[in-house]
């Protein structure tokens, strides 16, 4: 129970100070921000670090073998043999360990740059939905406030007999009916500014700038869908692909052996000569592997040459994929754009008129407090419905321009 007031009293504490301070940034402000200071991007770039310095790895050459033999090696005699061997891969096979750990590397950097794109996504999302929370709340509290003034002088017409308790009763309804999305969407407005804040992981409040909400995109722009960092990163497990590939098919290669050997050997020699325990024989190895041609390694260099294709066939799915993906958003994001610009060229314009008209005959009697109940409903619905499309314009477009990244 602590636990929980503790969290309530953190959201409350957000709530008033996201309320009250709020330094406006740009959108390229806040993408810049939200990039220098992310947990996942930064993750990403010590990921990239790390395969890099990994580079070197590649030519990692086995530990030598130091062993010594004692005993009756050579004859009823006790010698001591020291021995010092070493296991060299085929030069070409460091070669290809080399290249894979580059093409790794490779990944770890556009798998980077995917994540920049994903954040700026993420940041577009929630910077232009607070800006249609705000316009959004803007709207239901001049509602409240038209509301309330109405309640206010239905209340002097129903105390002087001029209304009935109906009029006064649907005039306070409707009010509370605005209030309660007035809340609603001051709570999430709240909520998404501290989401705002969270991905710009700042201790700064901010809020976007409010003439960000009259951007408009062009579909104009130069594309080429094998440039996205998504399709970058499929691209690439091609080349870590054929990497692996090449790598096993040099494991082909033999293997080659040195060593050194030095001994004592007691006793008379080949030549006829008696030799002591102090005098030393050195002797020396050379050795080469020989690959077993129906071993495991080919069916592992099989295996290989079958992710090859498994990963250019999703190569080529993919860039199919994000193409008509993007054909359709830009169709459906051009479409709203249409019906965004004519509310905005045939209908709210006329907003402030309906509302003006409708005020001046209710006050004169002209019309009823339903007619002029639905008249205000008419020019609430109309502002709402626009948000509504704007908010599908701005999302279609943010998905455009995920798409178009390069």
């Amino acid at each position: 129970m602590n636990l929980f007031l503790k969290i309530l009293a953190v959201i409350l504490f957000f709530e008033v100070q996201l309320d009250i301070i709020g330094k406006e940034l740009s959108l390229n402000q806040a993408l810049d921000t939200a990039i220098a200071n992310n947990h996942t991007v930064r993750s990403q770039e010590l990921i990239a670090e790390y395969k890099s310095i990994l580079k070197a790895s590649g030519y990692t050459i086995e530990q030598a073998v130091l062993s010594v033999d004692y005993g009756q090696i050579n004859s009823a005699f006790n010698d001591l043999k020291v021995n010092l061997s070493q296991r060299y891969e085929f030069p070409t096979v460091y070669a290809k360990q080399q290249a894979l750990l580059h093409q790794e590397w490779n990944a770890a950097v556009l798998s980077t740059h995917q994540s920049i794109a994903e954040l700026k996504k993420n940041v577009r999302e929630i910077y232009y939905g607070l800006l249609l929370l705000q316009s959004r709340e803007k709207m239901l509290k001049e509602a409240d406030s038209i509301y309330g003034e109405y309640v206010k002088i239905s209340d002097i017409r129903l105390k002087q007999g001029e209304s009935n308790i109906l009029e006064h009763a649907h005039h306070k309804i409707e009010q509370s009916a605005i209030q309660i999305q007035l809340q609603s969407v001051h709570s999430t407005l709240n909520i998404v500014k501290i989401q705002f804040q969270l991905l710009l992981n700042s201790a700064e409040a901010h809020v976007p700038e409010k003439e960000a909400l009259n951007m408009r995109f062009s579909s104009d722009n130069a594309y080429n869908p094998q440039m996205h960092p998504y399709i970058q990163q499929v691209k690439q497990s091609i080349e870590i692909a054929k990497a692996k590939q090449a790598l096993e098919e040099a494991r082909y290669l033999p293997d080659l052996h040195l060593g050194i050997s030095n001994q004592s050997i007691q006793g008379i020699g080949a030549d006829n000569i008696l030799y002591p325990m102090s005098r030393r024989f050195t002797s020396f190895t050379v050795g080469v592997g020989i690959p077993h041609p129906f071993g495991a390694q080919q069916a592992i260099i099989e295996a290989s040459k079958t992710s090859v294709k498994i990963s250019e066939t999703e190569y080529e799915f993919q860039v199919k994929k994000i193409s008509s993906e993007l054909k359709a958003a830009k169709i459906a994001r051009d479409s709203t754009l249409q019906t965004v610009r004519n509310i905005e060229l045939h209908q709210l314009p006329l907003i402030k008129s309906v509302r003006e008209a409708a005020e001046i005959q209710y006050k004169t009697g002209e019309i009823s407090y339903l007619e002029w109940t639905l008249a205000m409903h008419h020019t609430i619905t109309i502002q709402s419905q626009y948000y509504d499309v704007l908010q599908q314009y701005y999302d279609l477009s943010n998905t455009v321009t995920y798409l178009e990244e390069q």
